[in-house]
């Protein structure tokens, strides 16, 4: 996961997919559902990179989907992505009902958590600014 993170922030992206896809295949084959969604929805943050909004929304469903089916439940970043993926289909709805849960849950402890806040206001800012209220995109 580490190395596909790497190589998608260095730009190497065909390696970085190729990374995400082998270590998907080793969970899958370990039953390692910790990490599964995990994974998948780093496959969904670097298509939303590349503007492949429809493949990135795809992944980021299916590991909201995978997160679902495991005791904790999906964790906020991966509730994120799927939220910025609405935000830029324009499915204000959808992205309202996420913001309104992961703003709920913001109190929770998370690793890193102070990255999570920062991508969470982001988030926020994008949807409201795309929803033209200038005053709470700000």
């Amino acid at each position: 996961m580490f190395v596909g993170l790497s190589r998608a922030n260095l730009g190497r992206i065909s390696e970085a997919l190729d990374d995400f896809a082998d270590a998907i295949a080793l969970a899958r084959r370990n039953d390692d559902w910790y990490w599964l969604s995990r994974l998948t929805s780093h496959l969904g943050w670097v298509h939303r990179e590349l503007g492949a909004l429809g493949r990135a929304r795809e992944h980021d469903a299916e590991a909201v989907r995978l997160a679902r089916e495991q005791v904790w439940g999906p964790k906020p970043e991966v509730l994120l992505n799927l939220c910025v993926d609405y935000v830029r289909e324009g499915r204000a709805e959808e992205a309202s009902a996420l913001l309104a849960d992961l703003q709920a849950r913001a109190a929770e402890s998370s690793w890193l958590r102070w990255m999570s806040d920062l991508r969470l206001a982001a988030a926020s800012a994008e949807h409201w600014a795309a929803r033209g209220d200038q005053e709470r995109a700000d």
